[in-house]
């Protein structure tokens, strides 16, 4: 693991897995959780998660980490939610990526000014941080 970076022999071949600023954002907005409380509830024995979330974070994992995001779907549509032999793999590296992503820290203001290319697919930059929780 490297800046938040998890890179990974899944699926079909070796990826690398990076929830950035963007990732937060959608995860937040999908599952109207903090990273801290989806790292929780990942990390108990009760099993006080959704399967969704495994999906979920993958998926934006992979789109930070680099992924087309419509390949990034079409992955975790094959390895995820097809191929339930996975479901060990699929769940530690879904804790994978948020540890990794909690390790690296809270965005500085300029980072979450700037989203890079690779997080947004556009060229677009995002001018003010947005008002929802990150928590």
């Amino acid at each position: 693991m490297t800046h938040g970076i998890v890179t990974d022999d899944w699926g079909d071949g070796t990826y690398s897995f990076k929830l950035g600023y963007a990732q937060w954002r959608e995860l937040d907005e999908i599952f109207q959780l903090g990273p801290g409380y989806l790292f929780h509830h990942l990390s108990e024995l009760s099993l006080n998660w959704k399967m969704t979330w495994l999906r979920e974070i993958i998926r934006c994992g992979l789109v930070g980490g680099g992924t087309d995001p419509l390949k990034a779907l079409r992955l975790v549509r094959l390895y995820v939610e097809l191929d339930t032999g996975r479901f060990r793999q699929n769940y530690f590296l879904a804790r994978a990526i948020i540890l990794a992503a909690l390790s690296e820290g809270a965005p500085s203001p300029g980072e979450a000014e700037a989203v890079t290319t690779a997080e947004t697919g556009s060229d677009a930059s995002i001018s003010s941080p947005p008002t929802g929780t990150l928590q």
